[in-house]
């Protein structure tokens, strides 16, 4: 679910009441902590190759 829907939904069954920044701050904090170490492994061993390739072929994202 969105950050901004599940922040508004949240306080309907009167658990939580959570505004859109501290969701905001709960992603970047959960990034910054888990996914960031990931991303520097993946980095080491890249480096490691020889050669890298890539996928180049154009996306089109919503309608641009």
């Amino acid at each position: 679910m969105e950050e901004h829907r599940s922040g508004s939904e949240s306080g309907h069954d009167g658990q939580l009441d959570l505004s859109q920044a501290t969701m905001a701050n709960w992603m970047i904090a959960t990034t910054r902590d888990w996914l960031k170490p990931l991303v520097n492994r993946l980095h080491e061993l890249l480096v490691q190759e020889r050669y890298l390739h890539a996928d180049e072929t154009p996306l089109q994202v919503g309608h641009e």
